[in-house]
């Protein structure tokens, strides 16, 4: 059966929708994923979600060995870093008895990390945002580059929470001391629809206070630019979602077509 399903309620924190549960459970079963490792092709996702998410949950990470342009300067070593970060979690997963999982990746480094996964892993890749309508050179993007892959994991979210599975998308750099299902789908957080974890800039507020915000009564402040703090510290969850084009969806299909909308106008538009 699925987990966390139920009736939509009224939002009531930011990012957080709230729902009723129907009850907790720990999926983490899985079966091998045997249709092509290009997850654009027709037919291909589905097969995918049946594969690794039958009890309705899925778990999604992504590791490439090209860049990430937020850290070029901070580390380069970084690349190869975040594929044994990537594949130390897919461990760390297994040891707590979650196996419903699916990398995403590139198309040359797929192979490389299926050989590394073994037969209970799976790497899917995508070609979406590659074409000559996204102006990757004016963002000084290539494919493969994490941006792109977070832009594709996100539309692919929002079409498994779509189909009716939720999804857990974790970063390659998080490590888990339990299995997070039991939390999910009970107590407060199970009437979320939507889990975000949040993140500040550590230290007192500027005194000007200008770019400032207070969250649930905790004072949080913007960066150097007054741009309002980063939601998504490494974990998201997404509930399966009981609504057709309901709150989850919003907010993701949301997300990813701003993403859509910048790569075709350009950083000057």
């Amino acid at each position: 059966p699925l987990c966390g399903r139920g009736a939509a309620m009224p939002a009531v924190a930011l990012c957080v929708l709230a729902l009723h549960s129907l009850g907790a459970c720990a999926p983490g079963r899985s079966f091998p994923y045997t249709g092509p490792a290009l997850i654009d092709t027709p037919g291909a996702f589905d097969a995918l979600l049946r594969a690794r998410a039958p009890d309705g949950e899925l778990i999604v990470l992504t590791i490439t060995d090209t860049r990430d342009l937020r850290r070029v300067d901070k580390d380069a070593l970084l690349a190869r870093k975040a594929t044994a970060m990537g594949l130390n979690l897919v461990r760390n997963l297994g040891q707590l008895g979650l196996f419903n999982t699916v990398v995403f990746s590139t198309e040359a480094l797929c192979p490389r990390l299926m050989e590394m996964q073994g037969p209970k892993g799976a790497c899917v890749y995508s070609q979406m945002f590659h074409g000559p309508e996204f102006r990757l050179e004016a963002w000084k993007l290539r494919p493969g580059d994490m941006p792109l892959l977070w832009g594709q994991s996100w539309f692919y979210l929002l079409e498994a929470v779509s189909r009716g599975v939720g999804v857990l998308k974790v970063d390659a750099d998080v490590h888990l001391l339990a299995d997070p299902y039991p939390y999910l789908h009970s107590g407060v957080l199970a009437k979320a629809q939507l889990i975000v974890q949040g993140d500040s800039v550590p230290g007192p507020c500027p005194p000007s206070g200008r770019g400032d915000k207070v969250v649930s009564g905790v004072p949080v402040c913007a960066d150097a630019e007054h741009k309002p703090p980063p939601w998504n510290t490494g974990l998201t969850y997404a509930r399966a979602n009981p609504v057709p084009r309901g709150g989850t969806w919003g907010v993701l299909n949301g997300t990813w077509g701003l993403f859509d909308t910048r790569l075709r106008r350009g950083p000057s538009a």
